[in-house]
């Protein structure tokens, strides 16, 4: 077998592997057995350059498990509509649902799932894009 570890910037496949495992793990989902029901999986903060919720998107849309993949980010920083458009193309049958909210509050509604990627300093050309989007989404007790 051949493991892709990822391609730098896009993707980084086997960190999907592992958060899918520790996804079912955690919520004792059994892939085997269709009397599971639907997770809800938010994937919050940098989703456009975020490697690793490009990769778990797609591995969750051909994963079999009925899913709502809720995205949510500022606006300057979306869900790549590549990846939304492979995630469409795996659900002919209606198990993966995605939705894009902006509201923190609106987002963790009923999740089951609540993924945080960073905003990546690195990837502005500017200190100053950096700084008005990087306290965006705070996650805490409150």
């Amino acid at each position: 077998p051949v493991l892709n570890a990822g391609d730098g910037t896009g993707e980084h496949p086997t960190q999907a592997l592992l958060d899918l495992y520790t996804i079912c793990n955690e919520l004792d989902y059994d892939m085997d057995t269709s009397k599971n029901r639907k997770l809800v999986v938010v994937l919050l903060g940098d989703l456009k350059h975020g490697r690793t919720v490009h990769s778990l998107a797609k591995l969750l849309a051909r994963s079999g498990i009925d899913v709502l993949l809720r995205y949510c980010s500022p606006p300057e920083l979306p869900m790549p509509a590549s990846v939304q458009e492979y995630v469409a193309s795996c659900s002919s049958n209606g198990t993966v649902q995605q939705e894009i909210v902006t509201d923190l509050q609106d987002a963790v509604r009923g999740a089951d799932v609540l993924y945080v990627t960073r905003v990546q300093k690195e990837r502005f050309e500017t200190v100053e894009e950096y700084e008005s989007l990087k306290g965006s989404y705070v996650v805490d007790a409150a």
